[in-house]
């Protein structure tokens, strides 16, 4: 019979809030030495216990969350990446309070989340730093909370996320490179209109030729037109493109982005690595990855 998993520990530290109350608390102490007081003993004895409460009601709020991060979408080098996260409150035993979200590579103070239901969810966007191209690992991902009364910090660890990172697209359209692409099917990329396949969202470096103004003024988010069936195909390759190593890659994730939204067959020749013809979301991504791990000297 299969277990459950079992929710990630709550881990606790003192804030300096409780340090500051120690030393009030000392403070009272003496007073109340001092001046043989029964009330000012009373009033520490009251504040030292209502201090230590707090311990076990921060473990308790949140007890039973889980954080899980989302898929970020495409990453290219320089961007600041946009982290989606959830909250889960696995949970019956009530709301958790005054819950923030972070991680190592953020780029703001913790995002605040307010409150995580009982058996419901709660979302959230964290930016995280820009990064450059290839492998990329976000380390310290966290759900913290200081419910009551700040004195103790809780938090609950999540898994690192790794991401990859796109180079920056960036040099000339593909319409307009020299060699990769056969004559006709740049002149398919001109007739595609004949081959609208609905909306998608605009990516970093897409010629703004193929953005739908219309929608934007509408007040929608620019979305760029998608084509299919263009009838173009062509060989991206790295001989094609001249400067360093950093600079091919950019050219070619920039021709890589454009072939897919003209709906080509396109492949990709680097150093070492050869993708045939292909089309479609994942040939896109097999592509894009294999540009942000290529090896340059």
């Amino acid at each position: 019979m299969a277990t459950a998993p079992r929710a990630p520990r709550v881990r606790l530290r003192l804030s300096w809030n409780s340090i500051r109350l120690g030393v009030v608390l000392m403070a009272m102490a003496m007073a109340a030495i001092n001046y043989q007081s029964n009330a000012a003993w009373l009033m520490t004895f009251l504040v030292a216990g209502i201090a230590g409460a707090s311990i076990p009601h921060a473990r308790r709020n949140l007890a039973g969350v889980e954080l899980v991060a989302g898929e970020t979408g495409d990453v290219f080098a320089g961007d600041p990446i946009a982290l989606p996260l959830l909250l889960r409150g696995t949970s019956a035993t009530g709301t958790a309070w005054a819950v923030t979200a972070s991680a190592d590579m953020a780029l703001a103070a913790p995002l605040p989340i307010q409150a995580v239901p009982a058996g419901g969810e709660a979302r959230a966007t964290l930016l995280l730093a820009p990064r450059k191209r290839g492998r990329c690992r976000v380390g310290g991902l966290r759900a913290t909370s200081s419910f009551p009364f700040g004195l103790v910090e809780a938090w609950v660890p999540a898994a690192a996320v790794d991401l990859i990172v796109y180079p920056r697209p960036e040099g000339d359209p593909l319409d307009r490179a020299p060699s990769p692409v056969p004559i006709d099917a740049a002149e398919a990329g001109s007739r595609s209109g004949d081959d609208f396949a609905g909306h998608r969202r605009h990516l970093v470096g897409e010629s703004q030729r193929h953005v739908d103004w219309k929608a934007v003024a509408r007040g929608r988010p620019m979305l760029a037109k998608s084509y299919q069936g263009g009838g173009g195909e062509c060989r991206l390759r790295w001989d094609d493109v001249d400067g360093d190593g950093e600079r091919r890659l950019s050219q070619l994730t920039r021709w890589v982005l454009d072939a897919a939204t003209f709906g080509w067959r396109y492949g990709l020749d680097l150093p070492g690595v050869a993708i045939e013809p292909g089309t479609g979301p994942a040939h896109r991504e097999r592509c894009l990855r294999a540009l942000a791990v290529q090896v340059v000297a």
